[in-house]
Parts: C-alpha cells; structure tokens; sequence
C-alpha cells in the first residue's frame, strides 16, 4: 500500500479533520464550564483550526492548549464583559416580558400611549441582543488575525458585524443549525456543536480576513505595529 497517497487521499484527510475538529469540540466544551474560561477556549478553537489550515502539523491537544495559554490573557476580559452584558440583557428581555405579559391582562386598560414605551424597550433589548451575537462572533475571528488595542477589538468588530452584514449572517445560520442540534441530538452536540461551526465561519470568513491582514492598501495597525513606529 502506497502510504504517502494515502494520507493525501481526501478520504483521509476528512477523517482526519473530523478527528481534529471532535478533538477541539471536546475541549472547547470543557472550557465553557469554567465560565470565565468559555471565551479563551472559544477563541483558542478558532485559533486552532487556522493553524491547521495554514499547515501545522501538531498534535491536536498541543495547538488548542496552547492557543489557549497564549490567548488567555488576552481575552478573559473580553469574555467576562461579553458575559456581564449578555446576562443584563437576558434580565432586561425578561423583564419586558413580563411587563407586557402584565400589561395586556383583560382587567387593566392601557393605552397605547401607555404601552409604545415598553414595546419599544422590548424591540431595542432584541435588536442589543442580535447586535452582541454579531459582535461576539466576529471576535474570535479578530484575535486571530490581528493584535488590536483591548478596546478596539470591540470596535473592529462592531465595524466587521455591519460592513459585513451579509458574511456574518452566513455564519449565524452556521451557529443557528449547532442550536438545532443542541435541542435535537444533545449527545451529538458535545461532538460537534462549536468546532463545526467554527469551521464554517473559518471558511467563510478567511478570504475577508486574509485580505485585510495582508493588503498594504488597508491601514490597520495593531499594537506590535505600533511599538515597531515609537
């Protein structure tokens, strides 16, 4: 048996991706345990499977521990911030909730003067809520590709979530169908449910990315940059 055409077969290499990808999943979803630790794994993930791509040839569990020492101090501020505002905005959805619940009980008769003020906190709660998913998912992309100021990856984001509305919606739908299976196949999730969809948004994202971390026609300077110029 040739072996070198083996392992270039594209029978092997999609196992062996299934295998890479099963690998990280797993250790991804160890990280979101400690809560804190849920983004630096989820970052760590995408990291990984950008080495990958570009050609490294490590052992799965060395590429993700060390992405995720390498990128943990990096972003466990960013995840504790995205964690403190998803919950104030889960507390205010449910809050308006049961607001309007309330104020559309037969006994109570409310104008709709009386009710334009909580309707519209509502509809902005659910627009916040869409918005920090976008932003959120752009992140992992961003510390990959790039070495910003803490702040300005929250803005380059922010940026990359409306320049891009029609690419990060791709990737949504992406993460959408992990939910999918999340409800559907929970055992299945625990396999696939981040890592695949990080491919996805990976392979979506890349040609984007790439371009503007190598064009010399894009001004985006990072902080090695910046240290480089003073």
């Amino acid at each position: 048996m040739d072996i070198e055409k083996l392992v270039n077969s594209k029978v092997y290499i999609f196992f062996d991706w299934l295998w890479r990808l099963f690998v990280l999943n797993v250790f991804t979803v160890i990280s979101l345990v400690g809560v804190i630790t849920a983004f630096p794994g989820i970052v760590a993930c995408f990291q990984s499977i950008k080495d990958y791509k570009e050609g490294t040839e490590d052992a799965v569990h060395k590429v993700f521990f060390r992405n995720f020492k390498q990128l943990f101090l990096k972003t466990v501020g960013m995840g504790i911030i995205i964690i403190v505002t998803f919950v104030i905005l889960v507390y205010a959805k449910v809050y308006y909730a049961e607001l309007l619940k309330e104020m559309y009980l037969p006994e109570y008769d409310y104008t709709d003067a009386q009710l334009l003020l909580p309707t519209m906190g509502n509809y902005v709660v659910y627009f916040c809520i869409f918005l920090l998913i976008l932003i959120v998912n752009q992140l992992p992309i961003i510390y990959s590709y790039f070495n910003f100021r803490f702040f300005d990856n929250f803005k380059f984001a922010l940026y990359m979530a409306f320049k891009f509305l029609f690419q990060g919606i791709l990737e949504l739908i992406a993460w959408a169908l992990s939910v999918v299976v999340f409800f559907l196949a929970t055992p299945i999730w625990f396999f696939i449910g981040i890592a695949f969809p990080m491919y996805a948004t990976y392979s979506i994202s890349r040609p984007t990315y790439w371009y503007l971390a190598n064009s010399k026609d894009v001004l985006i300077h990072d902080k090695n940059e910046e240290k480089e110029r003073k």
